[in-house]
């Protein structure tokens, strides 16, 4: 039988190796074929470029960190003085806007001396004044306030960690702001009434110049008194809607305007000798004199004390806000 294509027929054995020679080991090919290349090793290129990144982000945190803190307390410090500089002209200003109720209380128009009277016409223009530089420093301050408050609020993106201190900051500044604004309304309102309140000594003044000559029959002297409060009495009426005035203070005036009118009318029947005239004014005068002494003062003070109370304790009250902040 002839040998197959690739060796002997399958029914016979391969010839034995030559003599001496050992036949090869044979190891069968892996399965699944030839193994496969290796891999090729890689750079750190890679790792290089994410960890510059993680840094450079880092960096950039800790930056905005550092920048916004210190932007934020440059502008801490800046609010913290203005408040600071308004502060210290809170107790001036305090003072004016509680001094009315003072001056108010101590004015006795149904009783004083003229010597009291007189120096009651002083405190009042105290109280001008002292409300009219109030004015100005209130303007002054408020805007130094609006200008910190403003600075707080700058850049916001900036000072996202120090946005509890900056709020807390504003909030304050809010309260005196507040207080600032009452105080504006109240010394506006003192410099009317204090104005008022002169008008009204001078006019009590002068009640008592006239009863004073017409005591001691100078009737010239009182003459000229009675047209001093005449024009006194008059002003006072163009005065007499200030503020926190009540009715009662114009009908008092009224009354103090008919005396004077009846004043004059005695003094004239005097100077003529018309015993008839004098009797007739000296009763319009007893009736002038009962409409004066029925206004209760005591009420229109009382009036006067109540309508500034609720601003009086609301500046009172964002004062103590602003401090407790």
């Amino acid at each position: 039988m002839n040998a197959g294509p690739n060796g002997p027929p399958p029914d016979q054995a391969p010839p034995a190796p030559p003599e001496g020679h050992e036949p090869a080991a044979y190891y069968p090919p892996p399965a699944g074929g030839p193994p496969p290349a290796a891999a090729p090793r890689r750079g750190r290129g890679p790792l290089i470029a994410v960890v510059l990144v993680v840094v450079i982000v880092v960096v950039v945190i800790v930056g905005y960190g550092v920048a916004g803190y210190a932007f934020a307390q440059s502008k801490l410090n800046t609010a913290q003085a203005s408040y600071n500089a308004v502060v210290d002209h809170q107790n001036s200003l305090t003072d004016t806007v509680n001094s009315l109720d003072t001056k108010v209380s101590a004015t006795n128009v149904s009783g004083g001396t003229v010597a009291e009277l007189q120096a009651d016409r002083t405190a009042f223009a105290q109280v001008i004044s002292q409300s009219q530089t109030a004015q100005a420093q209130i303007d002054t301050d408020d805007a130094s306030l609006v200008k910190a408050d403003a600075g707080l609020k700058e850049n916001q993106w900036l000072t996202v960690v120090s946005k509890p201190n900056l709020d807390k900051a504003s909030t304050r500044i809010g309260h005196l702001r507040k207080a600032l604004a009452d105080a504006k309304v109240i010394t506006a309102d003192y410099v009317q009434i204090g104005t008022f309140y002169q008008s009204l000594v001078d006019v009590v003044i002068d009640i008592d110049a006239v009863g004073t000559a017409a005591q001691a029959k100078d009737i010239p002297g009182a003459t000229t008194a009675n047209n001093k409060l005449k024009a006194d009495t008059d002003k006072a009426i163009s005065l007499d809607k200030a503020a926190g005035l009540p009715a009662e203070m114009d009908a008092f005036l009224q009354a103090v305007k008919s005396l004077a009118n009846d004043f004059g009318s005695l003094f004239t029947a005097v100077a003529a000798g018309n015993t008839s005239g004098i009797n007739s004014a000296e009763k319009a005068i007893e009736a002038d004199v009962a409409k004066v002494q029925a206004i209760d003062y005591t009420k229109i003070e009382g009036e006067i004390k109540a309508f500034y109370k609720p601003l009086l304790d609301d500046y009172n009250s964002e004062i103590d806000k602003a401090n407790r902040t």
